[in-house]
């Protein structure tokens, strides 16, 4: 289950958790999209985060300003949004899972 995992050799963006997920079977946007609207709101909000860790990590200024022209400039605003995409997207991560997990166990929900 670990091999190729993709959350071992880069950031999580929405494209390697897919990929790691979708080795147990598990389709996670679609899913996550299915267990609340805001999934996608969620998606985007992702990877503006990883390209902005990317754009400071290696001062690319172009990147930043392309993040501003996108909606995402780099204030505490805009970090407080990715905080709370982040906190609804890891409960429904958590939902979405250990609903997956308890119909591929048939034990209903480990957690």
């Amino acid at each position: 289950m670990t091999t190729r995992r993709q959350l071992d050799r880069g950031n999580a963006t929405p494209q390697t958790l897919e990929e790691d997920y979708r080795r147990l079977g598990l389709w996670l946007w679609p899913d996550l999209q299915a267990a609340n609207r805001r999934a996608p709101a969620w998606r985007a909000n992702l990877t503006a985060l990883n390209d902005a860790r990317n754009a400071v990590a290696h001062a690319n200024e172009s990147q930043l300003l392309a993040l501003r022209a996108r909606g995402y400039p780099m204030t505490l605003d805009t970090v407080r949004r990715w905080e709370t995409s982040l906190d609804g997207l890891v409960r429904t991560m958590d939902h979405v899972v250990g609903a997956y997990l308890g119909r591929v166990l048939g034990t209903g929900s480990p957690w």
